[in-house]
């Protein structure tokens, strides 16, 4: 009789253990495509910010740069 329970108790816990690595690789799983899709944005918004900086240097027509010029007025401008 104690030997069944010892197995039972035995059998019990290693389930647990079993089920319990199985939900973390599934939460490390879920973790890791928010975590690259979140990247995949910054990528993306740092993309258009270098189009955006491209474009301004090729159409800046007196050689002066646009994107400082409106660094420079947020910065002066009252907050």
């Amino acid at each position: 009789m104690r030997n069944q329970t010892l197995i039972g108790i035995v059998a019990g816990a290693a389930a647990i253990v079993v089920a319990g690595s199985l939900f973390k690789k599934k939460r490390d799983k879920a973790a890791s495509r928010e975590t690259a899709a979140r990247n995949q944005e910054y990528k993306g918004k740092l993309n258009n910010l270098q189009r955006k900086a491209q474009r301004e240097m090729r159409h800046a027509d007196d050689g002066s740069n646009p994107a400082v010029d409106r660094v420079n007025q947020w910065v002066n401008a009252p907050h």
